[in-house]
C-alpha cells in the first residue's frame, strides 16, 4: 500500500474581488484625471479668447478716444441732451401701474391678463363675479389720476360649477375686457416725488 504524502502547503486561492475593485478604482481615477484636463484646457482656451477680445476692445476705445472729432464719439453736450431725451422718454414702471390697477379691483376681482404698451395703452381681463362689480371697476379706472381714459370693450359670461355637495348649483363668473390709456406724465410725477401711487 503506497501512501502519497504532499508536505508542500497548499495555495490558498486568490480573492478575485480585491483585484475588480483595484481595476475599477484605477479606471475611476483614470476617467476623472482625463475629464478635469479636458475641463482646464477648456478654461485655458476661453480665458485665451477673452484676453484676445479685450486686447481688440482696449485697441478700439484707444483709436475713439484719441479722435474726439469723430462722428462715433459726440461730444459731452450731445450725450448729456441724449440722456436727457431718454430718461424723459422711460417708460413706465409697470410694477407700480399694475399695483394702481388691482388697487382700484373690487374684493373678488382678479386680474387675468394684462398688456402694456410703451404708448401708455393697456389691454386688460378681469374676472369678476357680477357685471356691477365690472361696471364699478370701470368708474373706478375713470376716476382715477393716473389713467387719461377707459373703456369696456366686452363682457362674457362663464358659467362655473359649485363643488360642495350640498350646493349642486351654477355660479356665473364675468369675465371683462379693458382698453386703458395711462397719464404717464401723472405716474412719473409721483415717482419723482417718492409717493407710492397707489
Amino acid at each position: 500500500m503506497l501512501v502519497d504524502i504532499n508536505l508542500l502547503p497548499q495555495k490558498e486561492k486568490r480573492n478575485s474581488t480585491t483585484a475588480v475593485v483595484f481595476i475599477l478604482i484605477i479606471i475611476l481615477a483614470a476617467g476623472c484625471g482625463g475629464y478635469l484636463w479636458f475641463e482646464q484646457k477648456q478654461l485655458t482656451d476661453h480665458e485665451k479668447r477673452l484676453q484676445t477680445e479685450l486686447a481688440a476692445v482696449q485697441q478700439l476705445k484707444s483709436i475713439v478716444q484719441q479722435n474726439p472729432n469723430s462722428p462715433d464719439n459726440p461730444n459731452a453736450e450731445e450725450k448729456l441732451q441724449t440722456a436727457l431725451a431718454w430718461a424723459e422718454n422711460y417708460p413706465v414702471s409697470t410694477y407700480k401701474l399694475l399695483r394702481h390697477i388691482t388697487s382700484l379691483l373690487p374684493e373678488r376681482g382678479f386680474v387675468l391678463s394684462f398688456s402694456y404698451q410703451e404708448s401708455g395703452n393697456v389691454q386688460l381681463s378681469v374676472q369678476f363675479d357680477s357685471s356691477r362689480d365690472a361696471a364699478f371697476f370701470l368708474k373706478s379706472m375713470q376716476e382715477s389720476e393716473f389713467i387719461q381714459n377707459a373703456n369696456l370693450l366686452s363682457i362674457t359670461t362663464e358659467r362655473v360649477s359649485s363643488e360642495s355637495e350640498s350646493d349642486l348649483s351654477i355660479l356665473p363668473r364675468y369675465i371683462a375686457q379693458y382698453t386703458v390709456l395711462i397719464d404717464k406724465n401723472a405716474i412719473k410725477q409721483v415717482h419723482k416725488s417718492g409717493e407710492g401711487g397707489s
